[in-house]
């Protein structure tokens, strides 16, 4: 063999092998880019990977024959076809290089774009959100005004509506976004069933009500009660149809069917069906129903308001739920929307009737008599309304006002439950349960602690049980979500259970002084408080009374961060102001507190400094409603007359007074309110009837210090 094909041989070879290898290698590690290049350019990876294989076959060939001296001659002509070919790859492998390269910098190029632009779309929401929850805000304000003409409310209706749908188009566009990011999450809890439901309902039924069509429900009562998956997305795409079917329907009826199909005996299939008299989807939208094309497009002259942003999204939670969502139509007719989601089942009781979900009746189905339980809370009425319902249960209920005040109480009493506040001032709910656990005692570390928060989170189960609670409830209290703490969380020899059936919706409009409380508290969902109190008239009263007597101290701490500008106090002030409106039904006005409280949280100051006006305005309004009612029922109950009080021997008294004293030490709201009442019947001096007067008022706040103070003065024990 001359030199020539040797040289010719081995640089075939050499070049063939290296050029296999870098085949190899480039193929294996840019094979999703250049997929994302097209098929041509998969194509030519694939051409260039079979060359340089072929090449390499064909060193190994001539190395074969040139070992065995076959015909020189057709190893030097082989060998020359093979360094073309080996070359020819080389500049085919150098030409995909370039485009490999342009192609990378093209697509981080348009990912830096499409961040860009999800950061522009972030932060314009933002901004558009801002001055829209101001102007909604002052509108809800202006709408609640007594002495505004009724021509202007229409017209302020008008601006309040087109300002949700706004902020509607805008948390779409942040989903939209999500989406493109594939930053949507699915954030999957425990939840339970009947709760999400209702709040389905509620969500839809005022809008369908207002076109004045009829809203047909059907719920299966077999529905597993508790189920995993996540509650706020599901409620989130359920919701959107619905407004669909709402905004595209005319007159008729919209129905609402959910069911549940069994998969396993951990598993069910949630079913929901959407049904419309409405006009229909014609022919050439349907197949871009869910896509980002039918964005842009409209059911022909129909379309009323929205971006077009909700099926799209809805579609893109459901398959991250690996969930389906279909629909059939005819234009003229109606639609109806099929939505099957996978869910595991944690607890399988069926959640039986729910009396087509409209008011669920009183609820305490069973007592608790022997159960004893602690509710640590800076918030009066906060604390005022979990005792309430508390009591209605038969439990023996301790307050506290502070973390400080709940590790003074737990070192030398037991209780079974411990329900403490997440947000306080000084040291907060965390905090304080890490306290109780650090005492060491075997008791203080089994003691079940369940978060109470008025920040409705997603995924907050997780997150509280991370830090250590047991559970937690979100305020106010809602009587199905305690009722399930609490029989999780009880001893099972403290539970009777009651023989109720399903309960059924309150004449509230039929009674007198419904209409009454009503009149005044215009702008007060008084259905919604009246459920935080067990739809007692009683108990309602008593919350507005106590928010009344808190008043004033609300708005100086507010006052005071305020012009300190405090943000930590003035957000745990709104915070707090956000669940006393909340409790008593002022949604409107517990949303601007919110608001404030977000700000706040971000260091906000012009939203704040902008807003802080109005927020003190709009409470001072409801806090004077308040009394406005409290001053006619009074009138209406009529005044009590001077009682005749009993003489009674100063020993008598002195002891009743000190008993008062061991009562209010030992935080015993119910025994200290008879020993007032007791001394409230014996005649005292005028010194002495002031002090019980004073103390009772101190006791309606949680001051059990201040009460005994006046006592210990007066009594001189």
């Amino acid at each position: 063999m001359n030199t020539i094909t040797l040289i010719m041989l081995l640089g075939a070879t050499g070049i063939s092998i290296f050029n296999m290898v870098m085949v190899i290698y480039t193929n294996y590690k840019f094979r999703d880019r250049m997929a994302e290049g097209g098929q041509k350019v998969v194509a030519l990876a694939d051409l260039t990977g079979g060359l340089g294989i072929v090449s390499v076959m064909g060193c190994i060939i001539n190395i074969i024959m040139y070992i065995f001296e076959k015909d020189e001659a057709s190893m030097l002509f082989l060998s020359i076809g093979l360094l073309i070919s080996s070359l020819n790859v080389m500049l085919i492998m150098r030409f995909r290089g370039i485009q490999n390269q342009k192609l990378g910098d093209t697509l981080r190029r348009n990912e830096e774009l499409l961040n860009e632009r999800n950061k522009i779309m972030a932060n314009v929401s933002h901004e558009i959100r801002t001055p829209m929850n101001t102007i909604i805000g002052t509108n809800e304000v202006l709408l609640n005004d007594d002495d505004m003409p009724s021509v202007f409310k229409e017209k302020l209706g008008n601006i309040s509506e087109a300002g949700n749908s706004l902020l509607h188009v805008v948390n779409n566009l942040i989903d939209f976004t999500k989406i493109e990011s594939k930053r949507l999450d699915i954030l999957e809890t425990n939840y339970n069933v009947r709760e999400l439901i209702i709040n389905i309902v509620d969500s839809s039924r005022n809008a369908i009500h207002e076109k004045n069509l009829d809203f047909k429900i059907n719920i299966d009562n077999d529905i597993p009660s508790v189920l995993h998956g996540d509650e706020v997305r599901i409620m989130q795409v359920v919701s959107n149809i619905l407004d669909n079917a709402c905004k595209f329907t005319n007159k008729g009826i919209i129905s609402l069917d959910i069911r549940a199909k069994k998969v396993s005996e951990d598993q069910v299939l949630l079913c929901f069906e959407i049904q419309d008299t409405g006009i229909g989807i014609p022919e050439h939208e349907r197949r871009t129903v869910f896509n980002a094309s039918m964005v842009n497009n409209s059911r022909d002259d129909h379309r009323q308001k929205g971006a077009g942003l909700g099926l799209l999204i809805s579609k893109n939670i459901i398959d991250g739920m690996h969930g389906a969502i279909s629909f059939e139509t005819e234009v003229g007719t109606g639609t109806q929307f099929n939505i099957t989601i996978p869910q595991a089942i944690i607890d399988a009781t069926p959640i039986g009737e729910l009396d087509g979900i409209k008011g669920c009746g009183k609820h305490y189905m069973f007592t608790a008599p022997g159960a004893k339980v602690l509710v640590v809370d800076d918030n009066i009425v906060n604390l005022f309304v979990a005792k309430e319902i508390l009591e209605k249960y038969d439990i023996d209920v301790t307050t506290a006002s502070s973390g400080q005040e709940c590790l003074d109480i737990v070192n030398g009493n037991v209780y079974d439950i411990i329900f403490m506040d997440y947000v306080m001032p000084g040291m907060d709910g965390h905090e304080t349960l890490v306290k109780i656990r650090e005492q060491g005692s075997e008791y203080l570390n089994r003691v079940p602690v369940v978060a109470l928060t008025a920040q409705a989170l997603n995924g907050a189960d997780k997150i509280y049980r991370e830090e250590g609670f047991e559970d937690y409830l979100s305020k106010p209290l809602k009587v199905d979500e305690l009722e399930n703490v609490l029989l999780k969380l009880l001893p099972e020899k403290s539970i009777v259970h009651k023989d109720f059936g399903p309960g059924e919706e309150l004449d509230l409009e039929g009674q007198q002084w419904f209409r009454r409380i009503t009149s005044v508290l215009k702008d007060v969902d008084v259905r919604k408080g009246l459920s935080h109190c067990g739809n007692e008239y009683s108990a309602y009263m008593n919350l507005l009374r106590t928010i009344a007597s808190d008043g004033d101290n609300q708005l100086a701490k507010l006052n005071t961060a305020f012009e300190q500008t405090n943000l930590d106090d003035y957000r745990i002030a709104t915070h707090t102001m956000k669940s006393v409106t909340a409790s008593a039904g002022a949604m409107s006005l517990s949303q601007f507190c919110k608001e404030h409280e977000d700000h706040a949280r971000f260091n906000d100051v012009n939203y704040i400094r902008n807003h802080y006006q109005t927020l003190l305005d709009g409470y001072k309004n409801f806090l004077n409603r308040i009394e406005t009612v409290l001053q006619r029922e009074g009138e209406v109950k009529g005044r009590p007359k001077n009682p005749i009080r009993k003489n009674a021997d100063s020993q008598v008294v002195k002891d009743l007074a000190a008993k008062l004293l061991d009562a209010l030490d030992q935080y015993d709201v119910d025994e200290a309110e008879k020993l007032l009442t007791a001394l409230d019947e014996l005649s005292l001096k005028k010194e002495c009837q002031q002090a019980v007067a004073q103390a009772r008022n101190q006791l309606i706040l949680f001051d059990y210090d201040k009460a005994a103070e006046a006592i210990k003065n007066a009594f001189e024990v």
